[in-house]
């Protein structure tokens, strides 16, 4: 299996080095860069075509969300990751709308950074359980819905709803069928059926419809 190509951006040269020992570790994957600012990164990154950049949210010289903007708009083929301390939902809020595909604490393990990885890799997003606990909320409770998002949400299944409720979760697909006790391969058709009933091509965009129409709450 091809190692996943990672870049690291902290401003703290320990964390970096710690990262760095740890990831390549695993044997699963490969660090092409690294930089202890944002400017730094924004220079490198579309170099170094990395599959995943993990960035600190707080990096100084362009802070961890303005580089996720220039990354994700001028090479969408390295999907970004951002580590941060917050977990105040306004950091996550913004970090949506740059539209990160994964947004992990610091106080998380090496474990759930790895989780974070794989999901992203996979084409999935990533969220951390923290963060997630004080955003999902529940279908019915979107007072402010729109007619037309009603009648799409009316449009999927129960087992459509549910699926979606664990994607936004940051749950991955492998998450979601031990969950619901179905395959893999039903959960990417469940999926696919969502985001074609929804309008919605992209994963993350799933998140931005959910924090939109209320099914999670900023």
């Amino acid at each position: 299996m091809p190692k996943v190509s990672l870049f690291i951006a902290d401003d703290e040269l320990i964390l970096i080095e710690v990262l760095k020992g740890s990831l390549l570790a695993t044997g699963r994957y490969e660090i092409v860069g690294t930089a202890t600012d944002g400017r730094q990164a924004v220079e490198q990154i579309p170099q170094l075509k990395p599959q995943i950049a993990l960035l600190d949210i707080s990096i100084p010289g362009l802070n961890g969300i303005e580089v996720s903007k220039q990354i994700i708009r001028y090479y969408p083929e390295t999907r970004v990751i951002l580590l941060s301390h917050y977990d105040d939902t306004s950091y996550f809020k913004e970090a949506l709308k740059a539209g990160v595909h994964g947004y992990v604490l610091k106080t998380s393990s090496f474990n759930a950074l790895q989780e974070a990885i794989d999901a992203v890799y996979k084409g999935g997003i990533y969220l951390s359980p923290k963060i997630t606990s004080q955003l999902v909320g529940v279908f019915n409770s979107g007072e402010d819905r729109t007619q037309e998002t009603l009648t799409m949400l009316d449009s999927l299944t129960q087992r459509e709803r549910e699926i979606l409720a664990l994607i936004v979760e940051g749950k991955s697909q492998r998450e979601v069928a031990a969950t619901l006790f179905i395959t893999v391969a039903t959960v990417k058709s469940h999926r696919l059926n969502i985001m074609r009933k929804l309008g919605i091509h992209k994963s993350v965009d799933l998140v931005k419809f959910a924090v939109k129409n209320g099914i999670i709450k900023l």
